[in-house]
């Protein structure tokens, strides 16, 4: 039985508002596609695409953005490490696995997502931050940037991100070097944790993303 536009709709709607998007301003799947910009994913989602959508009411456009996932006539909003996780059918590589938190700390993505815990920028790799960090600092980064090992559940990742300690009471933080801990299991799901403080945050007031 051929289900009716007004059904559609009313799922559409039902989606949105429990997904944390108002139902008065969500884009429809239209708008989405046509208006958004697709970011492919090298991990299974199944039929899902992501999408990011800029609704263009907001200075700077990334204040106001959100990701979409879109999978025939269903579409759902991808706010958090979670919701990726829920359409995420498995993590394969190392390389899956960096790709996926990198979403969450690249500047082509990382303000589509709402993760108060991950703020993080991972310094090293995008060459616009590469080139404002002191040279007696970088080299000390580069020591113990990054490493991943995988076992037969999850993958086990360290790197080093430039975070904002939000416990001063400036509100917005001052900026420390971390080393995480971070876990990917291969069906998806992530945990993340600092597992060190660093010296020479206080070097990098200058970097900083604030979209909200």
């Amino acid at each position: 039985m051929k289900m009716s536009n007004f059904f559609l709709a009313g799922v559409y709607f039902f989606l949105m508002a429990t997904s944390g998007y108002s139902a008065l301003n969500s884009p429809n799947i239209e708008q989405i596609i046509n208006k958004g910009h697709r970011i492919e994913v090298p991990f299974d989602i199944g039929q899902y695409k992501i999408y990011a959508y800029f609704s263009g009411n907001a200075l700077p456009p990334e204040a106001d953005a959100a990701a979409f996932a879109i999978r025939d006539n269903e579409v759902k909003q991808i706010g958090n490490i979670d919701d990726l996780s829920s359409i995420t059918n498995g993590i394969k590589t190392e390389e899956e696995a960096l790709y996926f938190v990198r979403l969450f700390t690249n500047s082509e993505t990382e303000f589509l997502f709402k993760d108060p815990d991950l703020n993080g920028i991972e310094l090293l790799q995008e060459e616009k931050y590469v080139t404002r960090i002191p040279s007696n600092l970088l080299g000390k980064i580069k020591e113990q940037h990054i490493s991943i090992v995988e076992d037969t559940e999850n993958f086990h990742i360290s790197r080093i991100l430039l975070m904002r300690d939000k416990s001063t009471p400036e509100g917005i933080g001052i900026p420390i070097l971390v080393k995480t801990n971070e876990t990917l299991s291969r069906a998806g799901k992530y945990k993340f944790a600092i597992e060190a403080v660093l010296p020479g945050g206080e070097q990098l007031s200058g970097i900083s993303r604030n979209y909200r």
